[in-house]
């Protein structure tokens, strides 16, 4: 571009300054900031110059970088408490006397002792058994492994001898997603439902715990209220109140359940003005009683003594046949 290339007489006199100013900084420009324009050249190149490709960045994220690890699954842990026993026979080699604060599992294949502490023994490894149990005694069963060898247990209570054979048919039963495959959800769902356990097995793993007084066993109540329940001594005191004892159908005319409930409630809940409010009403009070003495979980006459009771009238019965 130069002066002579462009008409000046045609543009108005501003604008011609202004552009013969714009031209001389240009010619008066130093050569080495002046950008360089390539020429076109030859086309093929030779083989030994080398094309320089301008990288385009179209993303200025840096880009996440991938992982091909795979996802590692945590192995659900095999384990089978035996709960409440004191004595453990494995064939005629091993026999383990188990105190009352320690409990034997099958962990992963391994039958240990654990003390109080949660410290394991080893007791025997490689420990397979099979599904079932033999009861052979009251508070005894057995159970056979694959190498068919025995294990006998002794529970310390009839009671905790059940409590561990319901758990152990859960043990077994515990549905596989491979068994739900070729059935429909309701009846994934029918199948779930029957798999209920027993109120047993649900106190001795803690999801049902015992009522602070209706609902509890005699001993837990009687260690807060020395020896007579609170509830029982409170209650008679109302019912021998002379306008009370005296009348007809004691102990036998049943009350209205829901007002009886709603003492229930009140009273483990530790408000025991309800009993006052009911003072006048023997029958509600009588029937509040027999309540707390049905609801006990262990009876006042308990399984062991029933048993010796039973068995020393069957002897007494058979001496006088005999005579």
């Amino acid at each position: 571009m130069t002066r002579h290339s462009i008409a000046f007489d045609r543009l108005p006199e501003n604008e011609r300054r202004q552009l013969e100013d714009l031209i001389t900084d240009c010619e008066n420009e130093p050569k080495h900031l002046v950008a360089s324009v390539s020429k076109p050249g030859n086309f093929p190149l030779p083989e030994d110059e080398e094309v320089q490709i301008r990288t385009t960045v179209r993303n200025n994220k840096p880009e996440r970088p991938r992982t091909y690890a795979p996802t590692l699954t945590k192995k659900k842990e095999d384990i089978l408490e035996f709960r409440g026993v004191v004595h453990l026979e494995i064939g005629r080699e091993i026999c383990v006397k188990v105190r009352p604060k320690e409990i034997l599992r099958t962990y992963n294949g391994v039958l240990q002792l654990v003390d109080s502490k949660g410290m394991s023994k080893t007791i025997r490894k490689n420990v397979s058994l099979k599904r079932g149990t033999k009861q052979i005694g009251k508070k005894e069963l057995e159970m056979m492994d694959c190498d068919r060898t025995i294990y006998r247990l002794e529970f310390a209570t009839a009671k905790e001898l059940k409590i561990f054979q319901e758990n152990e048919k859960s043990y077994h039963t515990i549905p596989s997603t491979s068994a739900f495959k070729n059935i429909g959800p309701w009846s994934q769902l029918r199948k779930l439902l029957k798999k209920r356990s027993s109120r047993d097995l649900l106190e001795s793993k803690g999801i049902l715990k015992n009522e602070p007084i209706f609902g509890n066993t005699l001993e837990n109540v009687c260690d807060v209220d020395e020896h007579v329940p609170e509830v029982v001594t409170k209650i008679i005191r109302l019912i021998e109140e002379p306008t009370n004892i005296t009348s007809v159908g004691l102990y036998r005319t049943s009350a209205n359940l829901a007002v009886i409930q709603n003492i229930r409630f009140e009273i483990n809940s530790g408000r025991w003005d309800v009993l006052e409010k009911h003072k006048n009403d023997v029958d509600v009070l009588t029937g509040t009683l027999k309540l707390f003495f049905r609801e006990l979980k262990q009876p006042l006459i308990s399984y062991e003594t029933y048993q010796q009771l039973k068995k020393s009238l069957s002897e007494y019965i058979l001496l006088l046949i005999i005579n």
